[in-house]
């Protein structure tokens, strides 16, 4: 069992890498938390998540995204978010942050579980997406969409995990990384 699960943590931590290697960059506010440890700490946040709340990574890594929260935050959207994760499902809601300054920002947040090979809550990874109404509103919340449809919610543990894995990364940044580009 211990080598299983020391197995299975490595192959956690290769897809962590290269997970986050692709979106670092990705012009979206895209974080990644650990569900295998005591409140969850972010341990990803990409480029766009720090360019949107103003906190930098050394500032966000270690601490759960609760740090977003503030005096309008919606009690309801906490308590969906709560019992969601608690349970290991999905979860999409729409929330009031706080950014660093104070000012507040209305976002759809996306939260999905990722489960490694024998079934452990290993991650969660959240996208964040500002609400901005404009003309494109409607065509970005199509892109969160197929984003979220892409994103894995099970590591596999065989040889070929790796190359299906680097395809999905793959088909994600085809399929949303470019029309998220013109935003």
């Amino acid at each position: 069992v211990a080598f299983m699960d020391s197995w299975t943590s490595k192959q956690s931590d290769n897809w962590f890498k290269r997970f986050t290697s692709v979106f670092d960059s990705f012009p979206a506010c895209i974080s990644i938390s650990d569900m295998t440890k005591i409140g969850a700490p972010l341990i990803f946040v990409s480029r766009e998540f720090c360019k949107v709340t103003m906190y930098s990574r050394d500032e966000l890594y270690g601490k759960n995204c609760r740090i977003l929260q503030g005096p309008e935050t919606e009690m309801d959207s906490i308590m969906h978010i709560r019992e969601r994760l608690s349970k290991g499902l999905e979860c999409n809601v729409k929330i009031m942050n706080y950014k660093k300054d104070g000012q507040r920002f209305q976002n759809l947040l996306s939260l999905k579980p990722v489960f490694d090979a024998n079934g452990i809550y290993r991650y969660v990874i959240g996208i964040l997406f500002e609400v901005v109404h404009d003309k494109t509103l409607k065509r970005r919340v199509n892109q969160l969409d197929t984003l979220l449809r892409l994103m894995p919610s099970k590591l596999q543990n065989s040889v070929t995990s790796k190359s299906r894995a680097m395809s999905r990364m793959d088909q994600i940044l085809q399929a949303v990384g470019e029309e998220i580009l013109e935003k």
